[in-house]
Protein backbone atom coordinates (compact mmCIF):
# COMPACT_ATOMS: atom_id res chain seq x y z
CA UNK A 1 0.00 0.00 0.00
CA UNK A 2 1.38 3.20 -0.81
CA UNK A 3 -1.42 5.81 -0.47
CA UNK A 4 -0.01 9.54 0.39
CA UNK A 5 -0.61 10.58 4.06
CA UNK A 6 -1.87 13.39 4.83
CA UNK A 7 -2.37 14.69 8.11
CA UNK A 8 -5.66 16.98 9.22
CA UNK A 9 -5.88 18.57 12.31
CA UNK A 10 -8.97 17.21 13.09
CA UNK A 11 -7.06 13.91 13.47
CA UNK A 12 -3.73 14.22 15.20
CA UNK A 13 -3.27 12.89 18.70
CA UNK A 14 -0.21 12.36 20.95
CA UNK A 15 -1.65 9.50 22.76
CA UNK A 16 -0.33 5.48 22.55
CA UNK A 17 -2.29 3.08 20.60
CA UNK A 18 -1.95 -0.65 20.65
CA UNK A 19 -1.77 -1.55 17.33
CA UNK A 20 -2.77 -5.58 16.77
CA UNK A 21 -3.14 -7.07 13.38
CA UNK A 22 -2.17 -10.13 11.92
CA UNK A 23 -1.60 -9.09 8.02
CA UNK A 24 1.58 -7.62 8.39
CA UNK A 25 0.88 -5.06 5.67
CA UNK A 26 -2.56 -4.07 7.00
CA UNK A 27 0.02 -3.02 10.08
CA UNK A 28 2.73 -1.38 8.70
CA UNK A 29 0.31 1.01 7.02
CA UNK A 30 -2.36 1.50 10.17
CA UNK A 31 1.42 1.98 11.95
CA UNK A 32 2.52 5.20 9.61
CA UNK A 33 -0.79 6.79 9.19
CA UNK A 34 -1.21 6.72 12.66
CA UNK A 35 2.32 8.06 13.74
CA UNK A 36 1.91 10.71 10.82
CA UNK A 37 -0.73 11.97 13.04
CA UNK A 38 1.28 11.96 15.89
CA UNK A 39 0.53 8.88 17.80
CA UNK A 40 2.90 6.70 19.18
CA UNK A 41 1.93 2.98 17.94
CA UNK A 42 2.80 -0.64 20.09
CA UNK A 43 2.29 -3.05 17.37
CA UNK A 44 1.89 -6.51 17.59
CA UNK A 45 0.50 -9.06 15.08
CA UNK A 46 -1.15 -11.15 17.72
CA UNK A 47 -3.57 -11.34 20.35
CA UNK A 48 -0.88 -13.24 22.62
CA UNK A 49 1.51 -10.25 21.77
CA UNK A 50 -0.43 -7.61 22.44
CA UNK A 51 -1.29 -9.15 25.35
CA UNK A 52 2.54 -9.50 26.70
CA UNK A 53 3.47 -5.95 25.41
CA UNK A 54 0.26 -4.58 27.35
CA UNK A 55 1.73 -6.15 30.56
CA UNK A 56 4.95 -4.68 29.97
CA UNK A 57 4.18 -1.26 29.39
CA UNK A 58 5.21 1.55 31.96
CA UNK A 59 3.55 4.30 30.60
CA UNK A 60 -0.36 4.65 29.28
CA UNK A 61 -1.59 2.51 27.36
CA UNK A 62 -4.61 5.24 25.37
CA UNK A 63 -6.31 2.65 23.01
CA UNK A 64 -6.54 -0.31 21.08
CA UNK A 65 -6.94 -0.76 17.49
CA UNK A 66 -7.50 -4.92 16.88
CA UNK A 67 -8.28 -6.84 14.10
CA UNK A 68 -11.44 -8.95 14.64
CA UNK A 69 -10.49 -12.04 13.27
CA UNK A 70 -7.04 -12.96 14.40
CA UNK A 71 -5.24 -16.80 14.78
CA UNK A 72 -4.95 -17.73 18.64
CA UNK A 73 -7.26 -14.84 19.87
CA UNK A 74 -10.03 -12.70 18.29
CA UNK A 75 -9.84 -9.11 18.39
CA UNK A 76 -12.82 -9.36 20.80
CA UNK A 77 -11.24 -11.66 23.73
CA UNK A 78 -8.30 -9.47 23.22
CA UNK A 79 -10.12 -6.36 24.46
CA UNK A 80 -12.23 -8.29 26.90
CA UNK A 81 -8.74 -8.87 28.63
CA UNK A 82 -7.17 -5.35 28.00
CA UNK A 83 -10.66 -3.97 29.55
CA UNK A 84 -10.04 -6.24 33.03
CA UNK A 85 -7.03 -3.71 33.90
CA UNK A 86 -8.22 -0.68 31.80
CA UNK A 87 -11.89 -0.59 31.90
CA UNK A 88 -12.16 3.07 29.76
CA UNK A 89 -9.88 2.35 26.83
CA UNK A 90 -11.75 2.66 23.52
CA UNK A 91 -11.64 -0.24 21.07
CA UNK A 92 -11.59 -0.01 17.21
CA UNK A 93 -11.97 -2.83 15.31
CA UNK A 94 -10.85 -3.50 11.86
CA UNK A 95 -11.89 -5.86 9.72
CA UNK A 96 -12.66 -6.99 6.23
CA UNK A 97 -16.13 -8.86 7.12
CA UNK A 98 -19.25 -6.84 7.27
CA UNK A 99 -20.06 -5.21 10.75
CA UNK A 100 -23.22 -6.42 10.92
CA UNK A 101 -21.37 -10.16 10.87
CA UNK A 102 -19.16 -8.65 13.78
CA UNK A 103 -21.07 -7.25 15.50
CA UNK A 104 -23.45 -10.53 15.90
CA UNK A 105 -19.76 -12.68 16.90
CA UNK A 106 -19.39 -12.03 20.54
CA UNK A 107 -19.10 -8.35 21.12
CA UNK A 108 -22.65 -6.94 20.44
CA UNK A 109 -22.73 -6.69 24.14
CA UNK A 110 -20.27 -3.21 24.26
CA UNK A 111 -20.37 -0.33 22.48
CA UNK A 112 -17.72 0.06 20.35
CA UNK A 113 -15.89 1.63 17.17
CA UNK A 114 -15.79 -0.51 13.80
CA UNK A 115 -13.75 0.14 10.57
CA UNK A 116 -14.10 -1.73 7.66
CA UNK A 117 -11.20 -2.74 5.44
CA UNK A 118 -9.66 -1.27 2.98
CA UNK A 119 -9.67 1.50 5.02
CA UNK A 120 -7.74 4.97 4.13
CA UNK A 121 -5.83 7.50 5.75
CA UNK A 122 -8.25 9.51 6.51
CA UNK A 123 -11.09 7.20 7.39
CA UNK A 124 -8.31 5.46 9.83
CA UNK A 125 -7.22 8.63 11.35
CA UNK A 126 -10.78 9.83 11.81
CA UNK A 127 -12.06 6.86 13.63
CA UNK A 128 -9.49 6.88 16.14
CA UNK A 129 -9.43 10.12 16.71
CA UNK A 130 -13.62 9.84 17.01
CA UNK A 131 -13.33 6.51 19.53
CA UNK A 132 -10.79 8.67 21.55
CA UNK A 133 -13.15 11.66 22.09
CA UNK A 134 -15.97 9.64 23.05
CA UNK A 135 -17.48 10.19 26.61
CA UNK A 136 -15.38 7.85 28.09
CA UNK A 137 -19.23 6.47 29.75
CA UNK A 138 -20.24 5.90 26.11
CA UNK A 139 -16.74 3.76 25.36
CA UNK A 140 -18.11 -0.08 26.75
CA UNK A 141 -21.87 -0.11 27.41
CA UNK A 142 -23.62 -2.93 28.87
CA UNK A 143 -20.84 -4.64 30.79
Amino acid sequence: MTEAITVGSATTGTETILLVEDNTAVRAFARRVLEAQGYTILEAASGAAALTLAASRIGSLDMLVTDVVMPGMQGHQLADRLWADRPDMPVLYISGFTESSVMSDGISRREVAFLPKPFTAEALGRAVRDAIDRPRGAARLGS
